[in-house]
């Protein structure tokens, strides 16, 4: 399926988070170089699974550009896999706020170039707000324009009060509106950075933490 416009050399990848079964390897990638790229998983299904739920986050770069959800029925081993086919489009984030620590600016603003490559707006730039406007009705319009809300998770991220407030908002957006999504992108680490008891409803457990914070080390490329 066409996901827009992507750079040559950009770098594609896709994530797959599963329930109901285990999967043989959480994302891959590959350099865009002008021809269709395939991706292809392996799902094992658990025991006694009736039906298995699959998410899949499409990536350029740093920027995650939107979301797959389907489901597939468990069929046995004996019949040919289903295919997506047509049934599943991609949902295209439109809108990104960036939430991340003064301190890894220099970190983010790369995330947020490979955004604007990928041509989806984006928020980020807390230079633009007044003095006193750190935490204000402009912050929080901000978050819920947004569709995703990138969580640039870090050890100085963890010690923000601001960063926790942003997060706070979105996920008590996300409870009333269904939006934005809530994605997490881990800048440091291992060790990973604690997270609040007061986020937990994020998943700072997902394919993120090993994937894509080896995206600019050159990790884990296919």
């Amino acid at each position: 399926m066409s996901i827009g416009d992507v750079a040559l050399g950009a770098k594609v990848g896709v994530s797959l988070e599963v329930r109901g079964a285990t999967c043989d390897s959480a994302v891959q990638r590959r350099t865009w170089r002008g021809d269709p790229i395939d991706f292809n998983f392996s799902i094992e299904a658990e025991t006694d699974v009736k039906q298995i739920v699959v998410l899949a986050r499409v990536f350029i770069d740093d920027a995650q550009i939107g979301v797959l959800a389907f489901t597939r029925p468990v069929i046995g081993a004996d019949k040919k896999p289903q295919g997506v086919g047509d049934k599943v489009r991609l949902k295209r984030h439109k809108r990104v706020f960036l939430s991340y620590s003064s301190k890894d600016r220099e970190t983010v603003a790369a995330i947020a170039t490979a955004y604007a490559s990928a041509g989806i707006e984006h928020f980020w730039d807390r230079a633009s707000l007044k003095s006193g406007e750190e935490w204000s009705p402009r912050l929080r319009k901000e978050i819920e324009r947004a569709d995703l809300f990138h969580l640039c998770w870090s050890k100085s991220a963890a010690s923000s009060e601001w960063v926790e407030k942003e997060a706070s908002y979105a996920l008590s957006r996300r409870r009333r509106a269904k939006k934005p999504d809530i994605t997490v992108q881990m800048l440091d680490g291992p060790p990973w950075a604690k997270h609040p008891d007061s986020l937990d409803s994020i998943n700072f457990d997902d394919f993120v933490r090993a994937a894509i914070v080896g995206y600019a080390r050159g990790d884990g490329e296919t």
